[in-house]
């Protein structure tokens, strides 16, 4: 199992270039690596419906509250944890 990866110092510089799943420990703020993404697209003219199934590396060692951040110009319509 990879090592936690500690994130404040990154978000107080840069936003996020991709999905990813956070969580506090002892109020420092960590990610959880990404161990698969499916992808799925539907492209019409001027819309695009894709639908991502991720699953993530729990590093917390516990069960644990998490944020999913997805940068994106897009609308988000529905997610499932």
């Amino acid at each position: 199992m990879p090592n936690p990866t500690l994130l404040e110092s990154s978000l107080l510089q840069n936003r996020p270039l991709s999905h990813l799943l956070m969580y506090t420990l002892n109020g420092d703020t960590y990610s959880m690596p990404i161990r698969n993404v499916q992808i799925k697209c539907e492209l019409q003219v001027a819309t695009a419906f894709v639908r991502m199934k991720i699953t993530f590396a729990n590093t917390s060692k516990s069960k644990t509250n998490a944020l999913f951040v997805l940068p994106t110009k897009g609308t988000v319509i529905e997610d499932s944890v």
